[in-house]
């Protein structure tokens, strides 16, 4: 039996959706845009071989990536551009780029759609892929010199309202910086402070501002009410493929057939 997934429908109305890994059970997420996860997924009926799929759990459908020779991912990223992409849709056959200028301390690639770049952090920079130019290039993190020496404590990208965004972590609050224009380093702007004392993953931001978070320490969905800096749970995790699942989507008919 497959282990669950939880993701999350964002609508006028949040409603929470448990869905079921197909083929076997997920290993890991390697990223989601357009309503499509790319996943990493153990199928026992493979030899005991992982697999990368495409899934649409809108209605269901998935389809197998190709076979990679080197199936360790220590980093990884999903995105996609509109006329080349790294998988070539049809073709079957994996292209490999040129290598990152520094290794990404971060595993998952958050994607920006408004600039077609996947994105990674390190404790000096963070890395930025072009995928329709396949080349990096590195941004500055926000903030002053003083910031500089905090950075190992910048602790997760994000994206919210398809703005690249650094979570940057204190021992009892959380600054969320917004890049407003996307490349610009002069363009970071301090968004919110999130009081709590609390680890937290940013997974949306709601059209009053208020913030969806995913409560690391107690496996709970939280919302911050910025107007008096309190949290409220809406949901409990249960135990099923790990706190990496969580993930907030937007449906879509994308065929994730190749």
């Amino acid at each position: 039996m497959g282990s669950v997934i939880r993701s999350y429908r964002l609508s006028s109305v949040f409603t929470p959706t448990q869905l079921e890994c197909p083929l076997g059970y997920c290993i890991q997420i390697l990223g989601n845009c357009n309503g499509i996860f790319c996943m990493e997924i153990h199928d026992p009926s493979v030899h005991g071989c992982t697999i990368i799929i495409l899934w649409n759990p809108s209605f269901r459908k998935y389809t197998r990536l190709p076979y990679l020779e080197n199936n360790h991912i220590p980093s990884f990223g999903f995105g996609y551009d509109r006329l080349t992409r790294v998988h070539t849709m049809g073709t079957n056959v994996w292209r490999r780029t040129q290598d990152p200028p520094r290794f990404p301390y971060s595993a998952s690639g958050k994607f920006v759609s408004g600039s077609g770049t996947l994105n990674w952090f390190t404790t000096q920079s963070i890395i930025s892929l072009d995928l329709e130019k396949e080349s990096y290039r590195e941004l500055l993190y926000p903030g002053s010199d003083l910031m500089a020496l905090l950075r190992p404590r910048i602790t997760d990208l994000c994206v919210l309202r398809d703005c690249l965004c650094v979570v940057h972590c204190h021992s009892t609050f959380s600054d969320v910086w917004f890049m407003k224009e996307y490349g610009n380093n002069d363009s970071w702007t301090k968004f919110i402070r999130i009081q709590a004392d609390v680890t937290s993953r940013v997974l949306y931001l709601y059209e009053d501002d208020q913030v969806l978070l995913a409560l690391e320490s107690s496996r709970k969905l939280g919302i911050y009410d910025s107007r008096d800096g309190t949290v409220k749970t809406t949901l409990v995790i249960q135990n099923n493929c790990g706190y990496r699942a969580l993930e907030v989507y937007q449906e879509t008919l994308m065929s994730p057939v190749l």
